[in-house]
């Protein structure tokens, strides 16, 4: 009897336990069920969340991107530019010596007939030289909307005085009816600069002796004395002859040079000078002309010698056929200069209106201001439109941050939107031919590469927060908006 009943009770026990069991498995997977849908719930709204961090991140990691590279791209450009005026300083100090030694020596060299001196910039000759280069230029010469250049900057004015030059242009004046006398320019090579201080224009004053042999040009040399050429008649020797029949004009701008002032010089930067030039101002005798057809462009073929020189009235030139009619009494080495209003940095005319389609980059990156803009895309419409980027307002925020104003605001003497930051000031120099402007533009960089770190740096800090409060609402609201 009392195993009967010791029996029972273990029975009744369990099944006391085994309901009770089963009743804790049914709360426990009600509140399991509970859990995870609460979960899910909030993975779905992380999920959302860490898609829109991961979205920001992306923008604000471009957009620097942008930022560096239009910083990299003035960089370079000022390197460039800094390097072709290195090249022009080198070209000038070259010509320089190579025009004082050549003067120098040419005096001794030719016992006094050919002379050859630098006119000071106050000297009135030089004025005089420098007015009509710079004033008579063709009123379209440089009125091309592609022309590379705007004027004429003379450098430096030599003085030429050749006796025997001198002598053979008297000689056939009186031998014949000179016409009328005009003073004209005509263009000179620079490698043929010395043959026409000593020979003129044309060659057949080779023949008349201008070099003098002095005690000092012997040397002992094998069994005798042989001579030494000097300096000058090396120059001279090792010049070229100046292309004759060659043309004249009273307009320091010649035809021959149109061409060059609308390509430009091969390798040189845009906005800056010519490579040196040179202008002869000659003493010209007209002699017998010939006037072509009004709307006759060049010059015909002459061989018969009847004339002594013709006239375009379409160009404005003389073309001379008598070398004895020409004496060279001023050289003047110049450059043409270089336009930079109204021109980027890329030398082309800038894009005008609210920047729909005006860059093909995704950002319209301004290094003319501290204030960045950036770009949205419109999906249904596919355009751009430089304001905001996506739904987080980076020009308020940023610009906030930096100290750089409110949207739009420029700084005096900003240029405006685009071109990766290589805008105009208002003189017209471009950014990085203005060291002052070219800083000015690397310091916003600056600026602008420091607010966008503070926004990523502020966005780690919210996806902190995230991550341990799982809170939602407060953590991307945009203040202000």
């Amino acid at each position: 009897m009392a195993r009967m009943a010791n029996k029972e009770r273990k029975q009744r026990r369990r099944r006391i336990l085994d309901e009770q069991k089963v009743s804790a498995a049914a709360v426990a997977r009600t509140k399991f069920l509970e859990v995870i849908q609460g979960e899910d719930g909030r993975s779905a709204k992380m999920e959302n969340l860490i898609k829109v961090l991961q979205s920001r991140l992306t923008i604000l990691s471009l957009l620097y991107f942008k930022i560096v590279e239009a910083d990299r791209a003035l960089c370079l450009k000022r390197v460039a530019y800094e390097n072709f005026l290195v090249d022009q300083t080198n070209e000038k100090m070259k010509v320089g010596q190579r025009l004082a030694l050549f003067c120098l020596h040419i005096q001794h060299e030719t016992r006094g007939s050919v002379v050859v001196k630098r006119l000071q910039s106050s000297h009135p000759q030089f004025l005089r030289c420098e007015r009509a280069a710079t004033e008579n230029v063709k009123k379209d010469f440089f009125s091309s909307p592609d022309c590379k250049y705007c004027g004429v900057v003379v450098e430096n004015v030599f003085k030429i005085e050749n006796r025997i030059l001198l002598d053979a242009f008297q000689g056939a004046a009186a031998g014949s009816d000179p016409g009328k006398v005009k003073g004209l320019f005509c263009g000179v090579p620079s490698d043929a600069v010395e043959k026409l201080i000593v020979y003129g224009v044309g060659n057949s004053g080779g023949k008349k002796g201008a070099f003098q042999e002095s005690w000092y040009d012997y040397k002992n040399g094998g069994g005798g004395a042989t001579t030494d050429a000097g300096a000058a008649k090396r120059a001279v020797d090792n010049s070229s002859t100046i292309p004759f029949p060659r043309c004249f004009s009273r307009h320091s701008t010649l035809e021959e040079d149109r061409e060059f002032v609308k390509e430009g010089q091969e390798g040189a930067i845009p906005g800056t000078d010519s490579n040196i030039r040179f202008l002869a101002l000659c003493r010209v005798m007209i002699g017998k002309i010939n006037v072509i057809g009004k709307n006759s462009k060049g010059f015909p073929h002459v061989t018969d010698g009847s004339y002594d020189s013709m006239y375009s009235p379409m160009q404005e030139e003389y073309k001379l056929l008598n070398e004895e009619y020409i004496l060279p009494e001023f050289l003047v080495q110049y450059r043409f200069k270089g336009r930079t209003q109204g021109r980027d940095w890329r030398g082309e005319a800038p894009v005008h209106g609210d920047g729909e389609g005006s860059n093909d980059d995704i950002f319209n990156i301004d290094l003319s201001t501290s204030v960045i803009e950036g770009c949205k895309f419109d999906r249904k419409k596919e355009k751009r439109n430089c304001k905001h980027i996506g739904a987080f307002p980076v020009t308020r925020s940023i610009a906030t941050r930096s100290g750089g104003g409110r949207s739009g605001e420029r700084r005096e003497g900003g240029g405006g939107r685009g071109g990766g930051g290589m805008s105009n000031n208002g003189s017209g120099a471009i950014a990085w031919t203005n060291y002052e402007e070219w800083i000015r533009q690397r310091q916003n960089a600056a600026i602008q590469k420091e607010a966008v770190t503070l926004q990523v740096r502020d966005l780690i800090e919210k996806s902190s927060v995230l991550a341990r409060h799982n809170s939602v609402r407060p953590l991307f609201a945009e203040e202000g908006n």
